[in-house]
């Protein structure tokens, strides 16, 4: 029993060290009046080879601009906003020998 809370402990202690790891940037207009936005599109600018991460991803972002009022459309052309997400990941490759 004492292992498994060593265990949970150690796990919670590295917790926000994997959290920190995270790199996030945005940039928009901060004079942009985004309350005229009522519609929006989502598309993948850069994609980073995992199509189940992308879905959820795209899934995720556009239930959390939806519950924030903006209706999602499918064209571009008709969306007030295009919301465009880049992404990227790091393979790292090991070699063990005996």
């Amino acid at each position: 029993m004492k292992v498994r809370t060593a265990i949970a402990i150690a796990g919670a202690l590295l917790l926000p060290v994997i959290l920190l790891a995270q790199s996030v940037t945005r940039d928009w207009d901060k004079k942009y009046d985004f309350a005229t936005v009522k519609t929006f599109s989502i598309k993948i600018g850069t994609s980073w080879g995992n199509q189940l991460s992308e879905n959820r991803v795209m899934n995720d972002l556009s239930e959390a601009i939806a519950e924030k009022g903006w209706k999602k459309v499918e064209s571009e052309a008709t969306a007030n906003v295009v919301v465009v997400v880049h992404g990227a990941t790091q393979v790292k490759h090991t070699l063990n020998t005996h």
